[in-house]
């Protein structure tokens, strides 16, 4: 794994508040989505949509955020050979413009540390770290900020580490 110091702190900050706060979303009616008897998880969709533009504009401005949305992580797409092997490349994405889809660069860039294939983000693994563990942090301080999502930001809080029992 690639690291520099503090990096290791802040892939853990990443996973834990995004953790956090995808569970808190699978507590709140509304916010929660999955099929009948199969796992939940957590809308982020919905919180997209909820938190709105305006949100999301004032993220996007932020030169410590803004690379999530101008240069996210890449991805493995399928493409085939000449003889149709199957032939893994590595592609730049643009991130989406839908409002509704706004946090997916937080979720490349947290499914790129956790697979290992990081590949373009290599050099610029800090940066994006870092931006996505921003975007949660205001994420949730909006949260708590507003009345229509101040049941997320109290299950966000309320979320722990389990002790073990004795």
């Amino acid at each position: 794994m690639y690291v520099e110091e503090g990096l290791n702190k802040q892939v853990f900050e990443l996973f834990l508040t995004f953790s956090r706060l995808e569970y808190a979303l699978t507590r709140v009616s509304g916010f929660a989505r999955g099929a009948d008897g199969g796992p939940v998880y957590g809308d982020w969709q919905k919180l997209a949509e909820r938190l709105g533009q305006e949100f999301f504009d004032v993220q996007k401005a932020d030169p410590a955020k803004t690379i999530l949305w101008n240069a996210p992580p890449g991805r493995w797409t399928v493409t085939f050979d000449a003889l149709g092997n199957l032939v893994p490349e590595w592609r730049a994405r643009q991130a989406p413009a839908e409002l509704r889809l706004s946090f997916e660069p937080v979720s490349w860039v947290r499914n790129c540390v956790i697979h290992g294939e990081s590949q373009d983000m290599v050099p610029r693994y800090e940066q994006l770290v870092t931006a996505a563990v921003a975007v949660l942090g205001s994420s949730v301080e909006a949260c708590m900020e507003r009345a229509d999502l101040e049941e997320i930001a109290a299950r966000y809080t309320e979320a722990r580490i389990q002790e073990p029992s004795h």
